[in-house]
């Protein structure tokens, strides 16, 4: 099940769920989006809360997109608006 779907069946609201979990609601709303995906620490507290209802496969589709860093939660190639350590994209001809 999807974290929309989940939200859908149990009537919540992204900031009431945000709440649950520990994120603000604009959090919430960027995952829903797929702007961003969850820490590894946040997708073991979603799976809790919603007794295993959502899963980290919910938000990549394997498991292999996520590696336990503890980062927190960001676009996977940006921060900051910058390239995190990206090679340049190459100039056009």
């Amino acid at each position: 099940m999807t974290l929309q779907e989940y939200l859908q069946r149990h009537r919540l609201t992204q900031a009431e769920f945000g709440r649950i979990v520990g994120v603000r609601h604009a959090t919430v709303s960027r995952w829903l989006a797929g702007k961003i995906t969850p820490s590894f620490a946040r997708l073991r507290r979603i799976e809790a809360v919603t007794g295993g209802a959502v899963t980290a496969a919910s938000f990549c589709g394997h498991l292999s997109c996520m590696a336990d860093t503890g980062a927190p939660e960001r676009a996977p190639h940006a921060q900051n608006g910058v390239n995190a350590g990206l090679p340049s994209p190459p100039e056009a001809a």
